[in-house]
Order: C-alpha cells, then structure tokens, then sequence
C-alpha cells in the first residue's frame, strides 16, 4: 500500500509524545514561574528596605539578575502555556479533523476557577467589600472594566495576580477559535506569523500616541514611584498581551504541522547550535538592560524613539528567543541542544509547572515567611520595639533593624518562597484542585468521536486521506497483528503533559 503524504513528511507518533520533550516545556513553564517569585521578592524588598538600603541591595545585584527586575517571567508563562495548549488543539485537530470547544472550555475552567475562588475569598478577608469590584473580579474582568469606567470600584483585583489570571481566561475563551481560524487557511504558520505581527501593532500605535509615557525611567517605580497610565494598560490589559499566546501558537504549528522539517534542520548540529544561540541571544538582550538602577548606562543612551521601541518589542524579543530555544531543545538532544534540555528536563521542575495555577496565585502567602526567615533577627527585634501590631508601623520599625539586604539573602527568600509555594500547591491540587475537577470532568464527558485514519494537519488536499472508514476510538482489533500495529498516540484522553 502506498504511504499517504502528510505535511513536511510527518514522522509518525506527536512531538511532545516523549516524556523528555513534555519535560523539556515543564521546564521552560517551571523557569517562568520562578521569574514570577523572584519578581515579586525584588519588589517585596522595596517595600521593606530604606531608600538607602534599597540602594545598596541593587548597586550589589549582578547584571545576571537584571532579569529579575523586569516582570519578564509571565512572559515565559504565557508562551508556554500558550504553546503547550495549542499543541493539544492542533493535535486534536489532527487526530479527529476538528475540535472539541466545549471540552477545552471545561478543562481550563476546571484548573483555573477552584483555585481562583478559593485565592478570592482569601485576598478578600480585610478588605474593603464592594460588589461592583467584586462582581468584575469573579467575572474576570476587573481590568478591562476599569480601563473603560464602566463601574465605580472596578480597575483593581482582589488577587495580587488576578490581572495575569484575567488575561490567561479571556485568551483562552477565544483560543480555540483563533486555532480553528489558522488551520481553515491553507497556510497555518504563515495565518499565525501574520497574527503575531498584528498583535505587536497595538504596543506600537499607544505608544506613538503618547511618547512622553514611554520615557519615563522604570527605576522610578523601582524606588516608589507611580507608572504613568498607559504602562500600566501596557501591562495589564489582555489586547496589549497577546503576543506571547500567538508566538505559543506559532511554534505550536512548527512542532505539529511541520515537525519533519523542524528535525531535519535540527539533525545538523551546527544549525541546531546557531538557532539555539540565535535564541539565548535574544533572551539575553532582551531581558538584562540594568532598568531598574538609577544609573543605568541606558538612561543615557535611550531616547524617547529608542524607548518606543524598547518597550513596543522587547516582550515579543524575548519571547522569540524563548521560542527558538524551545523547538531546538524538542527538535534534537545531541550536542549543546541537548545538554541544555536533559537541564531544563529535569524532574524537579515537574511540580512547579504542575501546580502553574497554584503558585502563581499563592506565592505573595509564601514569600512573606521566607522573608521572616531570612531576616529573623531583624523581624524579632522590629516587633519588639514596634508600638503597635498595625502592619505599616511594623513594616516600618522591621526595615529599621535591617542593616542591609545581601544577593545571598534575596536568593535564599526567593528559593524558600519557591520551596512553599510548590508545597502549598501540591497540597492545594490534592484537596481543592483534582477532586473539582474529577467532578466536572465527569459530570461533563467527552463527547464521543472518531480518529481519521491518517493526521490531518491544516486543510488537506483530496487525495491526504486514504479512502478507510474511520474506527470507533474503544474499538480494539481482533487481529493480533493489528493489535500490534495501533499507534498508543490515538489513546483517547492522552495528554502531552499533566499540567495541560
């Protein structure tokens, strides 16, 4: 019988098939959550250092922890979950030639909603109770509420995080339609690029529109001040983030619908090498301008057009980089590609991709008794001199004992918090997590489908499929040597990872 042509000469079996290439983009997710924590501890210390502490802990940082300043790490997040999402709707698509929005809605809500709830609840306890800001805040929607004025008390979220919750829903409540929109052209990488193209657009013309915002110095917020509006829309609101989710999708085409070519480049360890540090390279150029120091060489560099630019593409860079650096690592492990993913594949970063969801949510809980510990001489002798238990008059008499804040210090807050946080998780996926997800997972099944024959990958000419009946995906073979021949990636319910 003669072989069927698919796309690229697909090898058989799916990309991320391999337990090494599931923990390879574990990995990377892991990376970009512990960019989160550390983020949010960098500013945890300008909130308890003094001005001139605070000096001195950046004036002492190395240039490698620039990144850290930056709120870089939801960028990694957003791709490869982005990515990882994707892959399992093209590959849907590919297995059964169409996909299953309500099943993918469920799936998402059933990881997401339990944990947000319960981080609602328990953000909400001492605070002021509004139910606009409550309503919009269950809604997910507190931001682009806020940014249009429809409500008094919407703009700002419960969860210290609710924002980059917000803009992961209203992506994926859209993402399968974008994905089905791509796969109807007869074009899929060219429809994604071009996508990824026009989400940068919006950065560009806001930022035209108001240079001065553009130009003011990040160390000003560093050290207290407030961002100019339209950073903080920059930031926060879903249309100006989109970029990272379509690149996932992007890279998500080249694994599915042209992993042939992706492994032929890739069998040439010198081309493997050059793109991987064609990757590294915008990674780093991209994340390690010292932003956050009041002398930084940047500041007397960049103009405002320079600044324009900077801040319309330095995400998308990244993210780039993150992308080439991703399809290397699952398109080859030999050479420097991989040494570098049997590091990013190690299994201890299993359970913080794993518990994304929890970690993001709950690490503020977990970073303040890593502070505590780090600095517990301090925090003993603040709260007792303290005259009151009120938290500001606390934080105010705790930074006054600290003498200085060391790298060492910070690295080993940012490590507890990580420790705790994938803890709190674990713990939090065993009694709030699964148990509501087995029961939308049941009381909402699958639907039942049937497998093509052969993967369909994009829009497939007349003569792709080959003129069989589709099989029932619980029929079993009677033949023996059929039994042998069927494929374990048709296994309805296989999924690239656990994290999905």
């Amino acid at each position: 019988m003669a072989t069927t042509p698919t796309s690229d000469a697909q090898p058989s079996g799916w990309l991320l098939d391999t337990d090494h290439n599931r923990r390879v983009v574990d990995g990377l997710r892991a990376i970009g959550i512990v960019l989160v924590v550390a983020f949010h501890g960098a500013f945890l210390f300008t909130k308890v250092l003094t001005p001139e502490q605070l000096d001195g802990f950046i004036a002492g940082l190395p240039a490698v922890l620039n990144v850290v300043w930056q709120a870089l790490g939801s960028e990694l997040v957003f791709f490869s979950s982005g990515f990882l999402l994707c892959y399992l709707l093209l590959r849907e698509h590919g297995r059964y030639g169409s996909i299953d929005t309500r099943d993918f809605w469920i799936r998402r809500a059933s990881r997401i909603l339990p944990l947000f709830l319960l981080a609602l609840a328990v953000f909400m306890l001492g605070r002021s109770f509004h139910w606009d800001r409550f309503l919009v805040n269950l809604l997910m929607v507190s931001r682009v509420t806020g940014h249009f004025d429809l409500l008094p008390h919407a703009g700002k979220n419960y969860v210290p995080v609710g924002w980059s919750l917000e803009v992961m829903v209203q992506v994926y409540a859209v993402l399968p339609l974008i994905v089905g929109l791509v796969l109807r052209t007869r074009r899929p990488f060219t429809a994604a690029l071009v996508l990824v193209l026009l989400s940068i657009a919006p950065r560009w013309l806001a930022l035209a529109a108001d240079p001065l915002a553009s130009a003011t110095p990040y160390h000003d917020l560093v050290h207290g001040g407030d961002a100019p509006q339209l950073q903080k829309d920059l930031y926060y609101l879903t249309w100006f983030r989109l970029t990272p989710f379509l690149l996932g999708l992007l890279a998500a085409v080249v694994a599915t619908h042209h992993r042939g070519a992706l492994e032929r480049w890739c069998r040439s360890t010198r081309r493997a090498t050059a793109t991987l540090l064609v990757g590294i390279a915008l990674v780093v150029v991209s994340s390690s301008l010292p932003l956050h120091a009041k002398d930084g060489w940047v500041y007397d560099v960049f103009t405002t057009w320079h600044w324009q630019v900077f801040w319309t593409a330095q995400r998308a860079v990244l993210v780039t980089g993150a992308a080439l650096v991703l399809l290397t690592l699952l398109g080859t492990q030999r050479g420097p590609a991989g040494l570098l993913g049997r590091l990013l594949a190690w299994r201890g970063f299993a359970p913080i991709s794993h518990g994304i969801y929890s970690i993001y949510l709950f690490h503020f809980v977990c970073l303040v008794p890593a502070a505590i510990v780090v600095f517990l001489p301090a925090v003993v002798e603040g709260i007792a001199s303290a005259p009151s238990l009120d938290r500001k008059v606390l934080v105010e008499h705790v930074s006054l004992a600290i003498d200085s804040a060391s790298v060492w210090q910070y690295l080993a807050m940012v490590a507890i918090a990580v420790w705790l946080s994938a803890r709190l998780a674990t713990f939090l996926t065993r009694v709030v997590e699964q148990p509501v997800q087995d029961w939308l997972r049941t009381r909402y099944r699958r639907r039942e489908r049937v497998l093509l024959p052969v993967p369909r990958l994009g829009r497939p000419r007349a003569d792709e499929l080959r003129p069989a009946q589709p099989r029932r995906t619980d029929a079993v073979p009677r033949d023996p040597q059929l039994q042998s021949k069927s494929a374990p990636q048709n296994h309805v319910g296989t999924r690239p990872s656990g994290s999905a």
